[in-house]
């Protein structure tokens, strides 16, 4: 869903008139009515774009963020008046600041007005103040990953506590990049970054929408390397692994920068935003070299796609940035030549980062995780909402089907594609009270039902499992048509009996098992496994109920009615022997109401845990026959004398057992959405420019490598050996800043690749752009790839729970 435009108004301009000659305007943008467009005087100090990494000295730091310091001079109480109010009256992103290239050129940066981050002197009439805007990706520590409405049972703008409705935990598999549900188009949704119909008088006109940009290049054997093709499309992940449910039903959600930092570190990538394009861009790619020549009209270095903000393809690109203001090959000039082009200023430093030794990283795989939710309770123990919460006294007969909850909310089972599953492994146990003086027998009765996330219980679509009886044998099969709720016939429940001890719970309750799918009969024709279904494709949840008739005002009030074999959960069908009494004193009798006996059952809870049940319900893929919640933990080393471990940290992604797990990731192979092999077939993409075509060629792979290798190698072959920073301050100098026989700026910027005088090549870590002095403060990291002579990499399954 689109948010609403901000509706802006020009304010404010300022004309910044570079050192060398380079014309920008700066727009201060607000969101109420205004007059005449003010012309803003701008500060000595001059405005300044500042990138900042998470990580220092890591080329590796996944995210750069930006800012930009604002310098104006303050002339009048008016002026005054009008940026006192900034901090006052507005809220966040109701006051923008745009920089483009000359009065009607492309925009290289925008951003909004941070309302306590303004700084002034104190000092009479004019004075200068500056304020700070962002480009809003820093922020998105501040905002939970949630949807802008839940999806049930009524859409609603998420509140917290928040429940899974208002998540994306059940979104299912969707793209990373390429359409308007993918994930990085939702991600950066949530920066909330300029579009055309910000502005209020020219939708069409002085705004723009900004673009998204990848340079991705790892293939998975199920996709064909091409020109044209984004590998980054071509894959679709699940959110789940980002959320995890608490004891009460509620939703620990992660916020929107963890989770696009976590998504750049699983796949190489940095993210960069600059010339009002977000920049996904792996690492790797960097030691690409520039094919083009100058003055580069059609630049060749890495193959780029670009899509539109809302997701879809734009143009497939054969370089990196832009044809002009984001060029890929930046190169110092001699410095015998002074004041002319790109220069590195005196005072320059290097420093030696060590050589990586061993690479470390955990892929956790979450393999056949434990999704079980509760197992439905007597109504003695609803809340919330869930009625009834006592057994009734209207003398009439009742069924109750009752349904896990839990702070009254109801529990489901979220499960992607359980048609590709073998089936479900599912133990249920429970933790028994009995103060009566008698063991008593109880009968147990109950079933799962399921539905399509996007349905709604009790629609056309929905299924019940069943115990279908053969001549020889019984087994539970999924009924195909309308899901009955509850089962027009009370013998397809799964009913068994459970002695429950006397004199129980005063002290302690005592565990008992209600079910096993791996000993009962039931499953023996099905792999001791509750069985799937070709029904259950993309996201189904499921949820277990029980069948209880009652009458108070019946002989036996526990009985259902209307089949000849009566049957009922909750009832007590023996005592251990004759005689005894309830908790209360009175006589025991059978087949009454549970609090005649003052027993009851809760579920079985480990705090330990993580959901903390000791029941299980756990998907189980084709093949598997392991289960529970796994993790590999992987190993690069070379062989050599250093000493630095890089640890790369949890890896949310890669190559698991398909629809057994929720990190699995899926590949479209040309038909149809599949999971990746678990044994890893990837492969880093090789390609080369054919002048020829106008087309890259790519060379024919071998995919041997999981996502986890893959990222180790590509980590330590960039560092290798001991590689150097470089911290400098660079100026576009007055005469030869623009490329022979064009007007192309030699023009410093985040994306570019830059030769030092020595010929080392560099990117960006951090640095602060002065755009009145043309001057960059750079720190830079080398750009240097070299496989070493022996690499060894280990792989160490972490035991599963199962």
């Amino acid at each position: 869903m689109a948010r609403n435009p901000y509706d802006l108004n020009e304010y404010a301009t300022s004309t910044i008139k570079s050192s060398n000659g380079t014309t920008y305007t700066a727009t201060l943008w607000i969101s109420t009515s205004v007059g005449v467009v003010k012309e803003w005087t701008l500060g000595p100090s001059g405005a300044e774009i500042n990138y900042e990494s998470e990580k220092v000295d890591d080329k590796n730091s996944p995210i750069l963020t930006s800012s930009l310091s604002f310098p104006v001079m303050v002339e009048d109480l008016t002026q005054q008046v009008f940026i006192n109010a900034i901090r006052t009256d507005f809220q966040e992103r109701d006051v923008w600041i745009t920089i483009r290239i000359g009065a009607s050129g492309s925009y290289i940066w925008s951003g909004y007005v941070l309302m306590d981050m303004e700084t002034r002197e104190d000092v009479s009439f004019p004075y200068e103040t500056t304020l700070t805007a962002i480009d809003g990706l820093a922020t998105l520590k501040e905002i939970p990953f949630l949807r802008e409405t839940s999806t049930e049972p009524t859409p609603a703008t998420p509140t917290y506590p928040y429940v899974r409705e208002d998540t994306w935990d059940n979104a299912g598999f969707q793209h990373i990049v390429g359409n308007s549900s993918s994930w990085l188009k939702i991600l950066l949704d949530n920066v909330g970054q300029l579009l055309a119909t910000d502005d209020t008088a020219h939708p069409s006109g002085d705004l723009e929408n900004y673009t998204i940009q990848t340079a991705f290049n790892w293939w998975n054997e199920e996709m064909t390397p091409a020109a044209g093709t984004d590998p980054l499309a071509n894959m679709r992940l699940s959110m789940r692994p980002f959320y995890s449910e608490d004891e009460n039903g509620y939703m620990d959600v992660p916020n929107c920068y963890d989770v696009l930092k976590d998504i750049c570190t699983n796949f190489g990538m940095r993210l960069v935003y600059w010339n009002n394009t977000f920049h996904f861009i792996q690492v790797n790619e960097y030691n690409t070299d520039e094919s083009g020549a100058e003055p580069y009209t059609t630049p060749i270095n890495i193959p780029t796609r670009e899509y539109y903000y809302n997701g879809g393809i734009r143009v497939d690109r054969n370089y990196l940035g832009s044809g002009n203001y984001s060029l890929y090959k930046m190169v110092f000039e001699n410095a015998t030549n002074p004041g002319a082009g790109l220069q590195k200023l005196s005072g320059t430093n290097y420093q030696a980062l060590p050589a990586i030794k061993k690479t470390t990283g955990t892929y956790l795989e979450n393999a056949g995780t434990n999704v079980f939710n509760g197992f439905p309770l007597f109504l003695t123990h609803n809340t919330g909402s869930i009625t009834p919460t006592a057994w009734t006294t209207d003398n009439a007969y009742h069924e109750f089907l009752q349904n896990p909850n839990l702070n009254g909310l109801e529990q489901t089972m979220e499960i992607s594609n359980a048609k590709d599953l073998e089936g479900f492994v599912c133990k249920v146990y429970c933790d028994f009270s009995n103060t009566s003086t008698r063991a008593i027998k109880m009968e147990t009765l109950w079933t799962i039902r399921a539905k399509p996330a996007a349905s709604a219980w009790g629609d056309a679509d929905n299924m019940t499992m069943y115990k279908h009886q053969a001549t020889t044998y019984a087994e539970l099969r999924w009924m195909s048509a309308v899901g009955e709720y509850p089962l027009a016939n009370n013998q397809q429940y799964i009913r068994d009996y459970r002695w429950i001890p006397a004199n129980t719970g005063t002290i302690a309750p005592v565990t008992i098992e209600i079910w096993n799918s791996t000993t009962t009969s039931t499953t023996n024709t099905t792999s001791n496994l509750i069985p799937t279904d070709s029904a259950f494709e993309d996201e189904w949840d499921f949820q277990f109920y029980t069948f209880t008739g009652f009458d108070n005002n019946a002989a036996n009030p526990m009985n259902a009615q209307g089949e000849t074999s009566e049957y009922s959960h909750g009832r007590i069908t023996q005592i251990s022997s004759s005689g005894g009494l309830t908790g209360s004193g009175s006589s025991i009798a059978l087949k009454e109401v549970p609090t005649h006996y003052a027993f009851d059952y809760t579920d079985t809870i480990d705090l330990n845990l993580n959901p903390q049940y000791i029941s299980q319900f756990v998907p189980i893929a084709s093949g598997s026959s392991t289960f529970g919640t796994a993790s590999t933990r992987t190993v690069t080393t070379q062989d050599s004398t250093d000493t630095y471990v890089y640890d790369i940290g949890e890896l949310k992604y890669g190559d698991g057992t398909g629809a057994n797990t929720i990190t699995t990731i899926q590949v479209y192979d040309g038909s149809a959405w599949v999971f990746v092999d678990p044994d890893g077939k990837w492969a880093q993409g090789i390609y080369v420019w054919n002048g020829g075509t106008s087309q890259y060629d790519y060379s024919t792979l071998t995919y041997d490598q999981k996502i986890i290798n893959l990222l180790s190698k590509n980590i330590l072959y960039n560092q290798s050996e001991s590689i150097l920073t470089m911290s400098t301050t660079s100026a576009l100098g007055e005469t030869d800043k623009d490329y022979s026989g064009s007007s192309k700026l030699k023009f410093m910027n985040p994306l570019a690749k830059l030769n030092d005088t020595d010929g080392t090549e560099y990117i960006l870590m951090r640095g602060k752009f002065n755009l009145s002095m043309d001057e960059w403060e750079l720190n830079m990291v080398q750009i240097k790839y070299e496989v070493p002579t022996t690499v060894t990499s280990g792989d160490q399954v972490i035991p599963s729970l199962g």
